[in-house]
Order: structure tokens, then C-alpha cells, then sequence
């Protein structure tokens, strides 16, 4: 029995990816006045357009294997972002001691204390990683 999440192959890299955000926004526009309403619903995920190079066949049977695993929309995997797997840096020692401020925080905020600078950690866009999953932008 397969056990989620799966990892791609070591083996296969994508050629490309392509992330977007999706937000569910609902729009209401008075056909009387022109005035809009909208609303932004507490459902939102990252989805990914992955471009696979050619491959040999032992390597296209190992993703086409992989692939099979998640059965469909039921499995789930640990992706990452190919463009960014080289780290720019750390936030090291003069970052102070990063740490979660306030536990079960839902939302898009994620409040932190215990750094004494912006360092690494406070650029928008930068990524962050906690214990195995990573936040894909700040």
C-alpha cells in the first residue's frame, strides 16, 4: 500500500514548471448602477503546470509508475519548485531565533517573533521551510 505523499523519481526532473495561484473570488456588478461588490471566499491553492523532457523508457516507466501511485486526485506528492532549489541563503545567527508566534494560526498570516532583523526571512517572495513542508512564498 502506497503511503502519501509520494516523492517524484529521483531519476526525472522536470524541463519547466509553471505556478499560479487560485483564489475563489465571487464578483457582483448592478446592471443599474455599475457598482461591483466582490468577495474573496476562504478557499485558495497553488496549482503547477509541469513540463517533462524526453526520456528514456526505464526513466518514463519510473515516472508513468509514480504517477499511477497517486490514483488519481485520491494520492498527493511532494513537488517543490525546480526553478528554486538552490537556497539564496540563510537566515543565520544575526537573524536572532526565528519562531512561530501563536499556535493553529489559519489564514495567509503567519505571525513570528524572535528575529532582531528583516534578514533573509522577511522578504517578500523568499521561501521558508518548517520541519518537512515548505511555504512556497512569503
Amino acid at each position: 500500500m502506497t503511503t502519501y505523499p509520494v516523492t517524484i523519481p529521483a531519476t526525472v526532473a522536470p524541463s519547466g514548471t509553471s505556478w499560479r495561484i487560485k483564489r475563489i473570488i465571487g464578483t457582483s456588478t448592478s446592471v443599474f448602477t455599475g457598482e461591483q461588490q466582490v468577495y474573496q471566499y476562504t478557499g485558495e491553492w497553488w496549482e503547477c503546470e509541469v513540463t517533462m523532457p524526453p526520456m528514456r523508457t526505464a526513466n518514463a516507466r519510473a515516472f508513468v509508475a509514480f504517477l499511477v501511485s497517486l490514483r488519481g486526485q485520491y494520492g498527493s506528492m511532494f513537488l517543490g519548485d525546480w526553478d528554486a532549489r538552490v537556497a539564496l541563503g540563510t537566515a543565520g545567527t544575526s537573524a536572532g531565533t526565528p519562531l512561530v508566534n501563536g499556535a493553529d494560526q489559519t489564514g495567509n498570516t503567519l505571525v513570528c517573533d524572535g528575529y532582531t532583523t528583516k534578514g533573509v526571512l522577511g522578504y517578500e517572495f523568499n521561501r521558508i521551510k518548517f520541519s518537512h513542508r515548505r511555504f512556497p512564498r512569503i
